[in-house]
């Protein structure tokens, strides 16, 4: 339904935006469509919407679901090395990345995602007990 409307609104020229295109990702990867989920992001790509840390995340929420471990972590140096782009990984990307190499029983990858987080600033909170980017 949301793929028929995202399409409709293709057909009639009128641009999505980061929101729209970060909805329909979203239900494609709650779904479990990761190809369609792939489509809408080339798409994106394709029609040069700024990719957030949302977006990102959301990929690779999507590749942890399918057990696909390779690919998230594809989607995440795509992050942090994308010069275009100012996007940094978040708490919720570090855990969808550790997610997904435990589900693929990856302990020593899981290892250095976690130093990555702490080497980039995610930290425990004093306050709260939750993790925060600083």
């Amino acid at each position: 339904m949301a793929f028929n409307t995202f399409l409709k609104m293709r057909e009639s020229n009128l641009a999505a935006n980061s929101v729209t295109y970060g909805c329909l990702l979203d239900a494609c990867v709650k779904s479990g469509s990761l190809e369609m989920a792939e489509k809408v992001f080339d798409c994106m790509v394709g029609d040069g919407v700024a990719l957030n840390t949302v977006i990102y995340t959301t990929m690779i929420k999507g590749y942890s679901k399918a057990f696909n471990l390779a690919e998230a972590i594809a989607i995440y140096r795509q992050m942090k090395e994308d010069p275009d782009q100012r996007v940094f990984p978040n708490n919720v990307t570090y855990n969808s990345l550790l997610d997904c190499c435990v589900r693929c029983f990856d302990m020593g990858t899981a290892s250095k995602i976690f130093d990555e987080m702490q080497a980039g600033g995610c930290v425990k909170s004093s306050k709260s007990g939750k993790k925060e980017h600083e």
